[in-house]
């Protein structure tokens, strides 16, 4: 099952890495914490300070108690991600706009 995963880094006092080919930059400083899959990054329209992070990761566990474990690392993987990759670029992960889905769950990534 394929989950996407969405959170906001708000607030970031770098704008000169508001670009994707210095975001990709970025991301290769981050070696130590593992890439989720299929990252992208949406970046503002109006000049903004606000950086969308996107990503997916599969989950193909066959057992429920697998499946869940296997979530609980994925979005964990993601959390830390973020928190690594905002503090480089000098932001603050918005922890009331993340969330993750598929075709059958919407949660908020932050209780």
């Amino acid at each position: 099952m394929v989950y996407g995963f969405a959170a906001k880094i708000k607030s970031v006092q770098k704008p000169e890495v508001l670009q994707n080919e210095e975001l990709n930059r970025i991301t290769s400083e981050l070696d130590e914490i593992k890439e989720p899959s299929e990252l992208r990054f949406v970046l503002p329209e109006d000049g903004g300070d606000d950086l969308l992070v996107k990503a997916q990761a599969s989950v193909s566990s066959t057992t429920q108690s697998m499946h869940d474990k296997e979530l609980e690392e994925a979005i964990e993987n993601f959390k830390s991600y973020l928190e690594a990759f905002a503090e480089l670029i000098g932001g603050e992960v918005s922890k009331q706009e993340g969330f993750y889905n598929n075709s059958q769950t919407f949660k908020k990534l932050y209780s």
